[in-house]
């Protein structure tokens, strides 16, 4: 009989196979979910730089067309301050005839 159970040690029973099969299923299922995060936060992170990116065209173009207006009625305020200045440039004349 002790020659029976060092034998016996040595043999793996399908239960322990059955445990090592479970084992290494959850095992699978952890890594696959693990690449499956992974994948989902790479396309998170690609579809957030693909939004920065058009919100950084729409930002540059917005911006283009604030320094355009900018220009415009800086351009405007010194026709009004030339147009002033010869207003009063033509009230002084007059007043000192």
């Amino acid at each position: 009989m002790g020659g029976q159970r060092a034998y016996d040690a040595g043999v793996t029973t399908q239960e322990s196979l059955n445990n090592a099969l479970e084992d290494l299923k959850s095992r699978v299922a952890a890594v696959e979910k693990s690449q499956a995060d992974y994948r989902s936060l790479v396309e998170a992170i690609t579809a957030f730089g693909n939004t920065q990116q058009m919100l950084a065209d729409v930002l540059r173009a917005y911006g283009g067309e604030v320094r355009a207006t900018a220009d415009d009625s800086n351009n405007r305020i010194r026709a009004i301050e030339a147009s002033t200045l010869e207003i009063k440039n033509l009230l002084v004349k007059a007043l000192e005839r």
